[in-house]
């Protein structure tokens, strides 16, 4: 009987693939198989930054000291997830999110040590305001159901600094020292944390939100991101 009532619903209420437009079979959030196989998986990636190792040591690890325990990129940021990404952000496709979210449930599953807390990194009151939702809040607070963790405000982001959109390597390194503040610290003390964010680049955001809650009192702190973005393709 339910069979019969979905395929009726199905001709009604036909899904539409969020990435592309093409109908879907089925009632649930859909993608595409297309746009589905566009997904793919970070790979290569350092265990501890995440950052791209084609060969030898890490270049981003080798460059500066390292705060979070470990990083996690789940998928590369090209095909469908790029162009997903840039919709949830740039263009109100606020869903878009819940496609990303069991894999990097999966991910989040290889993290040694099960987090106490899931954060996401913060956004400025004036692009919350513009935006009208924290991407990386949407996507932490449904990790957080997938995997029953708690989700949490932990980071502030002060005023008054550039958008890291479009700096290069070093600009972006030194553009997020000190831009974010830890609130409720009593909430983390002793410890372990899993930060949220859309896509890695420089691991410059990840890396000073993850010293802030360290200074702060955090036992610990993992990240785990969206996507992965070529760094000498600085344009995200």
């Amino acid at each position: 009987m339910i069979n019969i009532l979905n395929f009726i619903l199905d001709i009604l209420f036909p899904s539409i693939c969020i990435n592309c437009g093409a109908r879907v079979r089925g009632l649930d959030y859909h993608i595409c198989p297309y746009c589905r196989d566009e997904l793919k998986p970070a790979e290569n990636s350092c265990p501890v930054c995440g950052g791209l190792v084609n060969s030898g040591d890490c270049t981003i690890c080798n460059s500066r000291k390292v705060y979070m325990s470990g990083n996690i990129p789940v998928y590369e940021y090209s095909g469908s997830v790029k162009k997903l990404l840039h919709g949830l952000k740039f263009h109100s496709l606020r869903n878009a999110y819940r496609i990303f979210v069991p894999g990097m449930a999966a991910a989040a599953a290889s993290i040694v040590v099960k987090p106490d807390l899931i954060t996401p990194v913060p956004m400025s009151r004036r692009k919350l305001a513009e935006r009208g939702y924290n991407q990386s809040f949407l996507i932490a607070s449904a990790l957080g159901r997938y995997l029953d963790i708690p989700c949490v405000h932990l980071l502030k982001e002060r005023p008054g600094f550039r958008s890291q959109r479009g700096l290069g390597r070093l600009e972006r390194y030194i553009n997020v020292i000190d831009r974010y503040k830890a609130c409720d610290i009593n909430k983390f003390s002793g410890r372990t944390v899993l930060l949220v964010d859309d896509v890695f680049t420089t691991g410059s955001t990840i890396n000073e939100c993850s010293r802030q809650l360290l200074r702060c009192g955090a036992y610990a702190v993992y990240s785990i991101t969206v996507a992965r973005a070529d760094p000498d393709k600085l344009t995200i």
